[in-house]
């Protein structure tokens, strides 16, 4: 569904004022208990975050793909935990929304409620542990074995979808906390993204029915692409947050901060890397507004959502390394956010993919 540039200014206002106010005296919070709060899970389903691009018949918001992404981009600005659980939620939606059948879709009004929180396993490609969940289909059952690593919600979802088999060989099932054999492990302990349930899940014999399939053999791809491209572009949203809320501390910490009779701001070197960030994000908005675009059109190619990535994330640590270093020894004290924009810039860079692999996509492109 297209939105009005109105409307999607009108949500994105109000995201970033709820963020302002609801999200940023907890950021800290969440990230040194590595958890969400119930409480907060229930304020972002209040104003629509959860199933934004779901249609409303199931509860949703009914936006479009540029205006989730630059929800989560507002949301990454203050938490990148945060942002990115919303993301693989609304990614988990989107897929049921646009390939689920109406008995699945059902699904949705509890998870745009958020009264139930959902989960998708990434695709073999844009995992660094890529192992496979096997399956087999005994009369109307499937049975899955095997891990996926590195799950993010996999800690608390109560809806997973999970990506079986692989290449030509591809489902995509519906699994639901509570399953015989669906073992979700406590979160892992992260330098980064600390509160977003990264976890690694367990399938023993998991018996789901043949119905819970989302989709035809024929459909496998485009769900693959919806999940590829939504990935790498919510993780380049995110990165694109970090940059800005890098930039504001950076701005106003160098205001503040006076040595030898005048604030560090009037300093060249200082006034470098300020305009390092500055440039940095400027020239990644303009390429997400333009890919967002194409996304909405359809016109979107892979290589397009790579690049996003690669040069979005790799902004986003060059400029909470620059804020850290503005910030000096200050920088490493944890009253000060600009250390948890480096820990989570870097765990951006590494999720969905690395970058070193990722260029090798981008190479083979250009190389033809």
């Amino acid at each position: 569904m297209m939105v009005s540039l109105d409307e999607q200014e009108v949500i994105q206002s109000a995201v970033r004022e709820f963020s302002e106010s609801e999200l940023k005296p907890l950021a800290s919070k969440i990230d040194s208990d590595a958890m969400i709060p119930a409480e907060l899970f229930q304020k972002l389903a209040s104003i629509g975050i959860f199933g934004i691009t779901c249609t409303q018949q199931y509860g949703g918001a009914g936006t479009s793909f540029e205006t989730m992404m630059r929800v989560v981009s507002e949301l990454g600005r203050v938490s990148a935990s945060v942002a990115l659980t919303c993301l693989n939620h609304n990614l988990a939606c989107s897929i049921l929304n646009d390939f689920g059948s109406e008995q699945q879709k059902s699904l949705l009004h509890e998870l745009a409620s958020c009264r139930k929180i959902a989960a998708v396993t990434v695709p073999q490609n844009l995992s660094s542990n890529p192992a496979k969940i096997s399956y087999t289909l005994h009369n109307d059952e499937y049975i899955l074995n095997g891990t996926k690593q590195y799950v993010v919600n996999g800690s608390f979802a109560d809806v997973c979808i999970t990506i079986c088999g692989s290449n030509a060989d591809v489902e995509f099932l519906i699994v639901e906390k509570g399953t015989e054999g669906f073992v979700q492990n406590t979160q892992i302990g992260l330098l980064g993204v600390r509160a977003s349930g990264i976890t690694h899940i367990q399938f023993h014999n998991v018996k789901t029915l043949q119905d819970r399939t989302i989709g035809t053999k024929e459909d496998a791809p485009k769900i693959l692409q919806l999940l590829q491209e939504g990935i790498w572009l919510g993780l380049s949203s995110i990165a694109l947050g970090i940059a800005k809320a890098s930039l504001d501390a950076a701005v106003k910490y160098a205001n503040q901060r006076v040595q030898f009779g005048k604030p560090i701001a009037k300093f060249e070197a200082i006034q470098e890397m300020i305009s390092n960030i500055a440039n940095d994000i400027q020239s990644t908005s303009a390429l997400l507004d333009r890919i967002f675009r194409m996304k909405d059109h359809g016109k979107t190619k892979l290589n397009d959502c790579v690049t996003a990535k690669i040069i979005a994330t790799s902004a986003a640590a060059k400029s909470a390394i620059f804020a850290l270093k503005i910030h000096g020894g200050y920088g490493f004290i944890r009253d000060y956010p600009v250390e948890r924009f480096v820990r989570d810039a870097k765990a951006i860079e590494i999720l969905g993919g690395r970058n070193s692999d990722l260029r090798k996509i981008t190479a083979r492109k250009v190389l033809g």
